[in-house]
C-alpha cells in the first residue's frame, strides 16, 4: 500500500441463521471468498431460526 493510499475495508451485513449446516456452509463460503481478497471486515453473530433481527440493527435503523 502507498503512503496515501487509505483503503477503506468492505463492510456487509449478512443476516445468516447458523443453527443448521446450510447456514453454516455459506458464511465458511463468505469467510473463505473475503480471506482472499484480504480487505474485509467480517462480524458474526449466531443466529437460530426463529430469532428476530438484532436489536442494533432495529435502533440504528439499517
Amino acid at each position: 500500500m502507498r503512503k496515501n493510499d487509505h483503503r477503506i475495508s468492505k463492510r456487509i451485513l449478512l443476516l445468516v441463521e447458523t443453527s443448521r449446516g446450510f447456514g453454516r456452509r455459506v458464511i465458511e463460503g463468505i469467510t473463505r471468498f473475503a480471506l482472499e481478497r484480504g480487505d474485509w471486515t467480517i462480524f458474526l453473530e449466531d443466529r437460530g431460526l426463529l430469532e428476530k433481527e438484532p436489536y442494533w440493527l432495529r435502533k440504528n435503523g439499517v
